[in-house]
């Protein structure tokens, strides 16, 4: 797994991947509209109890070192080890389910990516 560097900033999360040279934007229960755009991953946390219950949601936004937005040229295995950082390492748990948006740049590319969801046991 890459080193990654945590901060924040507001009410985000930024993950910082300098060996791939991208920003990762961590929003809690934000709410996509039509005017959000770029490389968008959504994923939503769980807790057990029994069955699996979600318990929020977090928008991933991948942006370059000069905080503007990637649309093109995502190294997806980069932004997935980033998002399994942050649940694995900041969260502490396994329990998440990663989507693409409608209003990512990657909806239409969503065919390449390998099956993100693990069989928990």
């Amino acid at each position: 797994m890459e080193t990654f560097k945590i901060t924040t900033a507001g009410n985000s999360t930024l993950i910082t991947d300098e060996a791939n040279s991208f920003i990762v934007k961590v929003e809690k229960d934000k709410i996509l509209t039509e005017h959000d755009s770029g490389a968008i991953l959504e994923a939503t946390l769980y807790k057990e109890e029994g069955t699996f219950i979600p318990v929020c949601s977090y928008i991933f936004t991948i942006m370059d070192a000069q905080f503007d937005f990637i649309v093109d040229d995502v190294d997806i295995d980069a932004f997935n080890e980033a998002i399994t950082f942050f649940f694995n390492t900041i969260l502490g748990t396994d329990y998440f389910v990663r989507s693409v948006p409608i209003c990512s740049s990657l909806y239409v590319a969503q065919a390449r990516f390998k099956p993100f969801m693990k069989v928990l046991s």
